[in-house]
């Protein structure tokens, strides 16, 4: 009698572990993300600035082996780069504003996703939508600044780092000789330095230098600036001409040509009047006069509605910069 219990019992056993394993199965199938927006901070931003950009999910997706995402600006600004494991995190990324304001489109995608199991359709690689998002761009915080504010509602403004009593901006500076063609045109690192009293903003300097290679002795800075006037010293005379029409500039306007003053003994040899008319060769020739130091420094101040700038531009004979013989570039801010 016993011998017919146990087989059943059994059978019993034997099914309920299958079906148990059975039910405990899942569909083990990779999909790509749904992106759902773009943020970036800050937003509007001055030109030059760091921008951050974080994408956020509508479904982070799974079981994905690796993406490749990449960033584009309607400037022509792009990035890419090779994520492996990609958790629920999201993707973050960092680029520098354009140089010129405006508004600018930035887009967002994963076009080329690897997956670690089949996907829906059987397929082991995917791609993911792409999300965008417009950012404007302002002109130099500079010119937008206001006389007397406070420095704490400056820092919440811009994106500076504090410094004692200064504030210290990094970023690029645009110059171009309104003359010349886009070839022609440049950009230097700069940096800007807010000057408070009384905890009130009164006066901003903005500073770029065109830095030698070569050692800081005068014979070796004159042979690298000659060596090839079209490339080097053609890019000095185009940043000098470019001091009264750099991006950090607009709305400024220089009144008259008595606003314009050479410093040095060659001075009568390169009058300010006949600047706008020089020749490429004459402009080169002026650049080596500063090499020379038959001109000190050339300095012209200008105008917008609220604020004087007086920009300078002279040959580091000091070193103060990192190496002597360096071309500086100055803009003072004040108020008018």
């Amino acid at each position: 009698m016993k011998r017919k219990f146990v087989l059943p019992s059994a059978a019993l056993i034997l099914c309920g572990i299958v079906l148990g394993s059975c039910s405990e199965d899942k569909d083990y199938r990779s999909h790509s993300p749904v992106y759902k927006d773009l943020t970036l901070t800050p937003n509007p931003v001055y030109t030059g600035q760091k921008v951050n950009g974080i994408v956020s999910y509508n479904d982070p997706g799974a079981y994905l082996t690796s993406c490749d995402y990449q960033y584009t600006v309607s400037d022509g600004t792009t990035g890419s780069w090779h994520q492996v494991s990609p958790t629920e995190s999201q993707p973050e990324f960092s680029f520098y504003a354009p140089i010129k304001s405006g508004n600018y489109d930035v887009t967002f995608s994963a076009p080329h996703i690897r997956y670690s199991a089949n996907g829906v359709s059987g397929t082991i690689y995917g791609s993911a939508n792409t999300v965008r998002a417009n950012l404007k761009v302002l002109p130099s915080a500079v010119i937008n600044a206001n006389w007397g504010d406070k420095k704490d509602d400056l820092l919440s403004k811009i994106d500076v780092t504090d410094s004692a009593s200064l504030l210290v901006w990094k970023g690029n500076v645009f110059l171009e000789d309104e003359n010349s063609t886009e070839m022609n045109k440049d950009t230097l690192q700069s940096v800007r330095t807010y000057h408070f009293d009384n905890n009130m903003l009164t006066k901003v300097e903005q500073t770029a230098v065109r830095r030698l290679t070569t050692k800081s002795t005068y014979n070796t800075a004159m042979e690298e600036w000659q060596m090839d006037s079209l490339v080097n010293n053609y890019k000095a005379a185009t940043d000098i001409f470019g001091l009264i029409s750099a991006n950090i500039l607009d709305g400024y306007s220089v009144e008259s040509y008595d606003d314009m003053t050479l410093i040095g003994p060659a001075t009568d040899k390169y009058p300010v009047s006949s600047w706008m008319t020089m020749s490429e060769k004459q402009k080169t020739e002026l650049v080596r006069a500063l090499w020379r130091g038959e001109i000190e420094r050339y300095e012209v101040v200008m105008y917008s509605d609220q604020t004087k700038c007086v920009a300078s531009a002279y040959v580091d004979k000091a070193g103060t910069t990192g190496n002597k013989n360096n071309l500086v570039l100055k803009w003072v801010f004040t108020k008018k």
